[in-house]
């Protein structure tokens, strides 16, 4: 019983060193917030559920120490799968307290489906930046000009890279597996190869997009 007090009191510390909610936890991992809540509280009996919770802050770099407490490691991966790998993606950064900017290159909003959209738009209510880098010669610009740059079309490929907080979300091309790097020196990385094609990229001058951010 003393032991699933320390991993109860390890849980919630590690949903906290992420900087999250045990909602956006829930979210996170599929589960209903209640789900969550009752576990930590206690009121769950089964060490399944916490072992599960466990597991899935393992994945998002929590290290549960021998001591009793938690610590986040300075690399880490996770996978995420399936069709709505991307909503996923997105649904973990709009958690994400820590996150202020969030760089997308390659992409295009032309492509990008209602639901995608709408995260868009709660991350930028949120004051959260957003720039983009598309294909040269693509008007179909949903935000303001200046979060955008051109890159040449023979440069240009829609397999999608992120780059937020600490993270690297690599899309794959078929766009139902996205690979997600948590380490802070590849994070700069590739913030200093966007910021590159950022500052060599064309400046849109117009949109031809028949809905707005």
């Amino acid at each position: 019983m003393l032991m699933t007090n320390f991993l109860r009191a390890q849980i919630s510390a590690g949903i906290t060193l992420l900087g999250l909610r045990q909602e956006d936890f829930a979210k996170e991992i599929g589960v209903s917030g209640g789900k969550v809540s009752k576990a930590l509280s206690g009121q769950t009996k089964s060490k399944d559920v916490l072992d599960h919770f466990k597991n899935e802050l393992g994945k998002r770099g929590i290290v549960f120490l021998e001591s009793g407490g938690v610590d986040l490691t300075k690399s880490h991966t996770n996978i995420i799968e399936g069709r709505d790998c991307y909503l996923k993606l997105l649904s973990q950064i709009m958690s994400d307290q820590s996150v202020d900017e969030l760089l997308i290159m390659f992409s295009s909003d032309k492509v990008s489906p209602p639901a995608v959209n709408d995260c868009y738009r709660f991350l930028r209510s949120k004051g959260i930046g957003m720039r983009q880098l598309i294909k040269g010669g693509d008007t179909y610009i949903m935000g303001e000009l200046k979060e955008y740059r051109t890159i040449p079309e023979k440069y240009f490929t829609n397999v999608v890279t992120l780059v937020y907080g600490n993270s690297v979300a690599q899309v794959s091309g078929d766009e139902t597996k996205i690979v997600i790097y948590g380490d802070q020196g590849l994070a700069e990385r590739e913030r200093r190869i966007f910021n590159y094609f950022w500052d060599h990229g064309g400046i849109p001058e117009k949109s031809t997009a028949d809905e707005r951010f």
